[in-house]
């Protein structure tokens, strides 16, 4: 619960500071662009095995290599349904500052809004924390650049890199299913960053 309220702070924080706009779909991401290995995520909002990769294995995984410059981390949205599509634009909607707080409350919140009568409302209240009205939101959702990069980024995964369950990783193009453990990950991208010759 601590955590959780914590997570509110910051997402309120950061929302101050910055404008809540929707400019075309813009790439998530976490570690520097010069890291030998990049792993993308694709994740869907509503995905409980999702939530549970974002809430435990990321934070071992961004201590260990993000913060150490070894790995870059790239988020695309992949939503099955229209809940974590909406959920994938709001995240979107939020100023550039406060798209990865939110993205991070979302996936710790998610057995609350995502389980409620109404979920979108549930979704978008939580979004109001990083600046996103429902009226603003309303806007992002019109933005045609946005949605269709999330659809076309959610097509290109299934076609170029047969990508049909979340959460799904391609650690430098090795794919790896399901929200394995911070012990697997790092079997994996240590094989990842030897190759690279950055071990």
């Amino acid at each position: 619960m601590r955590k959780i309220f914590l997570a509110f702070v910051v997402v309120f924080v950061l929302a101050a500071t910055g404008r809540v706009h929707a400019a075309g779909y813009q790439e998530l991401s976490l570690g520097s662009a010069e890291a030998p290995v990049t792993i993308i995520d694709y994740s869907s909002l509503t995905c409980p095995h999702c939530a549970t990769f974002h809430n435990t294995t990321l934070p071992e995984i961004k201590k260990a290599y993000v913060d150490t410059g070894k790995v870059r981390i790239i988020f695309t949205d992949f939503p099955f349904e229209g809940v974590s599509f909406r959920a994938a634009v709001a995240v979107r909607c939020a100023a550039p500052s406060a798209r990865q707080a939110l993205l991070d409350l979302l996936f710790k919140t998610q057995a609350q809004w995502a389980a409620s009568n109404d979920p979108v409302a549930a979704m978008l209240k939580t979004a109001l924390l990083a600046g996103v009205s429902e009226a603003q939101f309303n806007t992002c959702f019109a933005d045609k650049d946005l949605t269709e990069g999330i659809l076309s980024r959610l097509q290109d995964a299934q076609k170029t890199h047969g990508i049909n369950s979340t959460p799904t990783f391609l650690v430098d193009g090795e794919k790896v299913v399901g929200a394995k453990s911070f012990d697997d990950f790092k079997v994996i991208i240590d094989k990842a960053l030897a190759k690279a010759g950055a071990q």
